[in-house]
């Protein structure tokens, strides 16, 4: 790591505690099962009849039809492996944001809410007022965080988070499931992105009321068309 690139580490809120943390609770097993028994004793959410924050700026008759029917059985079985993987990185940058004073206890991970039709579950809530959102991919995509950022799909969910939750800014985490290096930034609240968030809601709820279905704005790659 280049001296510009600990320098700019060190200003940043979790990876720098992070790296200090593993040092000596890498393999914290009493820890792991305190946390994984709090996780066994939440509900879980109830996903039907809203849009979900993680579902932001993807294609508008997809989150239609996760509103209707949040789970299909045939999607859910494709992307189990992935989602099994990306469960366990959260998991792990969850107990150790908690461990090291990010987050005030347990009650503010995993924290769930919903307003009107929005809803979502984020992965913590932090003690600067901010949200912990927690990402994994594969190296390819990891090369391109550090020169392009975040991409606009990840900006409009975590503005979702900050409209769910009120508040202004999130602390955006990203694993490569490869090496395990991490990319983070701060993501501040932008206008511009909440109002596209905004937009994007709108139209949803007047085809709910509508009970029309919208079109497909995936580029008809992603919908039973």
């Amino acid at each position: 790591m280049s001296l510009a690139q600990r320098l700019q580490e060190q200003s940043l809120y979790y990876t720098p505690q992070y790296r200090e943390w593993l040092r000596e609770h890498s393999r914290d097993h009493a820890a792991m099962a305190e946390f994984f028994q709090y996780l066994a004793g939440k509900e879980e959410r109830n996903r039907v009849g809203t849009f979900s924050a993680s579902g932001a700026g993807k294609c508008l008759r997809k989150r239609y039809e996760q509103f209707l029917s949040p789970e299909r059985p045939a999607d859910r079985q494709r992307l189990l492996p992935v989602f099994v993987n990306g469960d366990f990185v959260h998991y792990k940058h969850q107990l150790a944001a908690l461990r090291m004073g990010l987050v005030d206890s347990y009650g503010d991970l995993e924290v769930s809410k919903t307003v009107g039709l929005l809803g979502g579950t984020a992965d913590a809530l932090t003690v600067d007022d901010g949200i912990l959102e927690v990402k994994s991919m594969n190296s390819h995509l990891f090369k391109g965080l550090a020169k392009f950022g975040p991409s606009r799909e990840h900006m409009e969910q975590m503005h979702s988070y900050m409209k769910l939750f009120d508040r202004g800014h999130v602390h955006y985490v990203v694993e490569c499931k490869d090496t395990q290096n991490l990319f983070e930034r701060k993501v501040r609240l932008d206008d511009v992105v909440m109002r596209r968030v905004e937009r994007e809601l709108k139209e949803l709820s007047y085809h709910v009321q509508d009970k029309t279905v919208p079109p497909c704005t995936g580029k008809g790659k992603c919908c039973d068309v």
